[in-house]
């Protein structure tokens, strides 16, 4: 794995875990269509100045139908349920079930696609996959609402999209740039948004300015979306997915350390405990892999 590769992974690792809590920010004032539709809406702004500036805007007709699919599961629905779960329960709580996604890859993986996983592979993910059932199943922050097991279970849909986006979109840097396959991402994305808009706009034009949910927004549309999907979307052409999925594991913590520094929450010992089993499964099943990262000049 290069250097760039790897500054890649960290980025997109940084920025993710940070737009937990500047979601969860975000949607204590804006309503949640009209928040999305704005996000991507801003993001497709800027990927269609960067894919204009590298003369990159046009794709091959025949990958439009699959970047379409791929778009309804990631960003669509992905971070519909994403955000739909953040109102209702902790970001420490969303972050560490997301960190399912690779086990759900890896599982999907052997049932679906008949790819081989190993003793240790199956081992290490079953953990993973029971730290996530009881953070979703038993978490009760009590800094956050009261439908917190109703938002561990939006939290489940948002994994289960972002495994269906891994798995189907494991091919597609074979036709596109990642600058190409994250800019029309984030304009189907606009477009999958806009009938909520449509209905939850006024009720945004009523809410009062305040700076730092813009700034919040700012970043969400800057480094989440913008730089993180580019980081991530180029290491993906460069490394396998899981692989790649091996970094992801490090959102939960940065999550955990903005939320405490940003929202004031706590982490309660059902996070501790599930955190563990989830993180350490992944790690376990791994664990080789780990071992054979490298940098390069």
């Amino acid at each position: 794995m290069n250097l760039l590769t790897l500054t890649a992974l960290m980025v997109t690792t940084l920025f993710w875990g940070s737009s937990f809590v500047a979601t969860k920010l975000v949607l204590e004032v804006w309503p949640t269509w009209a928040y999305m539709f704005l996000r991507f809406a801003g993001a497709s702004l800027v990927f269609l100045a960067a894919l204009l500036w590298k003369r990159r805007l046009a794709i091959p007709r025949r990958v439009i139908p699959r970047l379409m699919l791929l778009s309804v599961f990631q960003p669509g629905l992905y971070f519909l349920f994403e955000s739909l779960g953040l109102e209702r329960t902790s970001a420490a709580s969303s972050a560490i079930i997301i960190a399912a996604i690779p086990a759900v890859v890896a599982l999907a993986s052997a049932f679906f696609l008949n790819e081989r996983l190993s003793r240790r592979g199956w081992i290490g993910t079953l953990l993973s996959i029971s730290g996530i059932g009881i953070i979703t199943l038993f978490d009760r922050n009590a800094g956050t609402q009261d439908a917190s097991l109703e938002g561990n279970l939006f939290i489940l849909l948002a994994v289960l999209s972002g495994a269906a986006y891994m798995l189907l979109s494991r091919r597609i840097s074979r036709d596109l740039t990642p600058l190409q396959t994250t800019g029309y991402q984030m304009f189907f994305a606009t477009f999958f948004f806009l009938p909520g808009f449509i209905v939850q706009g006024d009720a945004l034009m009523h809410t009062a300015v305040q700076w730092e949910i813009l700034f919040a927004f700012g970043f969400l549309v800057l480094g989440a979306t913008f730089a993180a999907f580019l980081s991530y979307n180029y290491a993906l052409s460069r490394i396998s997915a899981p692989k790649a999925s091996i970094f992801i594991n490090g959102i939960p913590v940065v999550t955990v350390i903005v939320g405490w520094i940003v929202l004031g929450e706590g982490v309660n010992w059902v996070q501790i405990g599930g955190g563990a089993l989830a993180v350490g499964g992944l790690m376990y099943a791994s664990r080789r892999e780990t071992g054979e990262i490298k940098l390069e000049a």
